[in-house]
């Protein structure tokens, strides 16, 4: 940091959601941290949200601008792009930042020159901002993020300018791991710093959010991003094969879940294939049975994966065959 008080500037991509983005500028204008430039780049909704923004007009810390866009990477980097802050950060429409968050994030970064961003917890609410559910963060490398072994909360992030203008910022040909594709490509030239015991942000789930709604396309661009770094030299080949076995089995329950069985046992063995994900073979059954009744539900889990067993025991796949008793004994 330049200075004791940089400006930080917040960007808010929108589209139609009129229903909560009152509450998230609130969130960001009423911050007692007073250096604070906000910017709302909406995508040309037709619900409402363009009165809503008219009516902050007058304070002089708000800008916005409504045009068709690439999506929500797009409207993100236009924002940083227009923005003048030191520091940045990046809350979703229906998202909501906590009292005092930012100046609790300028703390911390001023306390340590050298990171390229901080991040904390978030709080996880419904639809009506109620029944919080505590999401801890951790500390992270690129060698973490690889894995996704330490999802960092996109909420809670705030970035050095001068990291994103190195990495060029977020990539309008992703959708759903967008955030997480970002982060690791910074870790990869410095380090992050994770504010353990902090809640700055607040994460709202409701049915039309996209990761909830689409959350077997976010798995499908992480195969895709793990696959473009297998060469990547700033990351341990270890870590590159583990990444390989892990996005695996996220594809094997993908699979699973749209009824493609041939698919999904490829997926499995690719998963095996040099070892099992996450070590060894309980954790990773514990982990699959996990995220099966996560994703579907836990009745059609049973049912996705009693189907399974029965294709694999038909096909004799001698190669599946003990995991999927377990999977069935998980379940």
């Amino acid at each position: 940091m330049k200075d004791n008080h940089p400006l930080v500037s917040i960007v808010t991509p929108s589209y139609n959601q009129a229903q909560f983005i009152r509450q998230t500028i609130d969130s960001v204008l009423k911050q007692s941290y007073p250096f604070v430039e906000y910017w709302v780049i909406d995508g040309g909704s037709t619900d409402g949200t363009q009165d809503i923004l008219r009516e902050y007009e007058k304070d002089p810390r708000f800008h916005w601008l409504s045009e068709k866009d690439e999506g929500q990477a797009d409207a993100v980097n236009k924002g940083w792009r227009l923005s003048k802050g030191e520091v940045l950060g990046w809350l979703n429409s229906d998202d909501l930042y906590t009292p005092g968050a930012i100046q609790s994030a300028v703390k911390e970064l001023l306390s340590h020159p050298e990171t390229v961003f901080v991040y904390s917890d978030i709080e996880i609410v419904d639809e009506n901002g109620e029944h919080p559910q505590h999401y801890r963060g951790g500390q992270a490398c690129a060698s973490d993020q690889m894995l996704l072994a330490c999802s960092i909360p996109q909420q809670s992030v705030f970035l050095t300018r001068e990291s994103f203008e190195k990495t060029g910022g977020l990539r309008v040909d992703l959708h759903y791991v967008l955030d997480q594709e970002l982060w690791l490509r910074v870790l990869q030239s410095g380090t992050a710093v994770y504010v353990p015991h902090k809640v700055w942000a607040k994460q709202r789930v409701h049915s039309s959010a996209k990761t909830q709604a689409e959350w077997h396309r976010l798995h499908t661009e992480w195969w895709k991003i793990v696959n473009e770094n297998l060469a990547n030299e700033n990351i341990p080949a270890p870590i590159r094969e583990e990444a390989i076995r892990r996005a695996s089995l996220n594809n094997f329950v993908v699979n699973l879940y749209k009824g493609n069985y041939v698919e999904g046992s490829q997926s499995l063995n690719l998963a095996l294939s040099g070892g099992y994900p996450f070590g060894n073979i309980s954790d990773s059954v514990r982990y699959t049975t996990y995220a099966v009744r996560h994703w579907c539900g836990k009745e059609r889990a049973g049912e996705l994966l009693a189907k399974f067993a029965r294709e694999v025991e038909e096909s004799q796949d001698v190669g599946l065959l003990p995991i999927v008793g377990l999977l069935n004994s998980y379940n």
